[in-house]
């Protein structure tokens, strides 16, 4: 049986002018509005499993238009099998999307650098690497793919691990206040 709470009416929080201090409720909530609608310049590192915290993907947010759009395209690819592979092509894709960088370190309390640091790499790799146009990332790492869907199944190692890093960037997406850890303990 659900308890009721007591509701209590906020007008005295709001002066007679309607002015709202800064360390009222109301203010305190028009600011977390505020943040939260300023989602540009924001981005997620996220460690990829399986290379001991030495490779992550820095991931930037992406608005519901370009989800709606991957959703589309994905049913339209999937309609002529029932659907099926339809959760793994949306995760695929919505990593594709939301890629920026790809990052790299020497040891895990080392500070993550770009992948294509040119006193890492060759002088061939000339910009910073995402998943969208850029193949030289199966290079470096000596593994074949023919387009970005195979890099980033390449780079993650198993179907699983693409959902999963898919469900742990969607929820950033949702609430970009979230931290790492938060994300691995729920």
């Amino acid at each position: 049986m659900e308890q009721e709470q007591e509701v209590t009416n906020v007008s005295g929080i709001v002066s007679s002018n309607g002015d709202v201090g800064t360390d009222d409720l109301l203010g305190n909530l028009r600011q977390l509005r505020a943040d939260a609608a300023n989602v540009f310049g924001i981005s997620k590192v996220m460690e990829v499993p399986g290379y001991l915290g030495k490779l992550a993907v820095e991931y930037q947010y992406i608005n519901a238009e370009v989800t709606e759009e991957i959703a589309r395209s994905v049913r339209r690819e999937t309609k002529n099998v029932n659907g099926i592979g339809t959760n793994l092509l949306s995760s695929l894709e919505t990593l594709i999307a939301a890629s920026k960088n790809v990052l790299i370190r020497k040891a895990t309390t080392d500070d993550w650098v770009s992948i294509d640091g040119r006193e890492h790499w060759p002088e061939s790799v000339t910009r910073y690497v995402n998943f969208r146009d850029n193949m030289k990332l199966a290079n470096l790492l000596d593994y074949e793919a023919g387009d970005s869907r195979e890099l980033v199944l390449g780079l993650y190692g198993s179907e699983h691990k693409v959902v999963e890093a898919n469900l742990i960037l969607s929820r950033w997406l949702t609430d970009k206040s979230r931290t790492s850890d938060e994300d691995f303990l729920g």
